[in-house]
């Protein structure tokens, strides 16, 4: 559950940047003129929220152990 929050954390902050990139004051505003999603397509995001990518929950997947270690 933590990792789910903090990734749609992440998803937050960076629509909150693409709206201020759009010069919107408020992140409704861009949301509502430029973030229309299918019907078909959200069904398609709401399945992926539910199947977690095993790689997002480990930000160390694909680290070698040395590069683990020097951290």
């Amino acid at each position: 559950m933590a990792s789910c929050v903090s990734a749609f954390a992440r998803h937050l902050k960076k629509i909150k940047a693409w709206s201020r990139n759009l010069a919107h004051e408020n992140v409704l505003t861009a949301l509502a003129s430029y973030g229309a999603v299918a019907s078909h397509r959200q069904a398609e995001i709401m399945n992926a929220l539910a199947m977690p990518d095993p790689a997002a929950a480990n930000p160390f997947a694909g680290l070698d152990k040395a590069a683990i270690r020097a951290l």
